[in-house]
């Protein structure tokens, strides 16, 4: 059998290592929250990634990260930062648009070397 939960950021306090974990974890991490605006980004608090996937391997937690940059429907504008769209109106998210990819581009350079 296998157990799986997900856990979002903004519904545990930002001390979600306390949280008694025993399956594995499902992780949105979303791009509006991590990047408040362009070039400036925020790993701290709640937002530590490297933290929490250092914390899930030393409980012997498998992680699914789904980092982005669309993450689910739950969230406000998928994820996206919303100074994505004020910057480029005409983009088209969530297809092959040169604008969008690049963003895309930019934010797995600076997120994936964390994981």
């Amino acid at each position: 059998m296998q157990l799986h939960g997900r856990l979002q950021e903004q519904h545990v306090p930002e001390r979600w290592e306390a949280i008694p974990l025993h399956f594995g974890v499902g992780a949105l991490f979303p791009g509006a929250r991590a990047v408040l605006e362009p070039g400036s980004y925020n790993f701290d608090g709640a937002y530590n990634l490297e933290k929490f996937l250092k914390t899930a391997q030393e409980e012997g937690l498998l992680v699914i990260l789904r980092p982005g940059p669309y993450i689910c429907a739950e969230r406000d504008n998928g994820g996206l930062p919303y100074w994505l769209l004020r910057q480029n109106p005409n983009m088209r998210y969530r297809t092959s648009d040169k604008t969008f990819l690049a963003a895309v581009d930019k934010w797995f350079s600076v997120l994936l070397p964390r994981v």
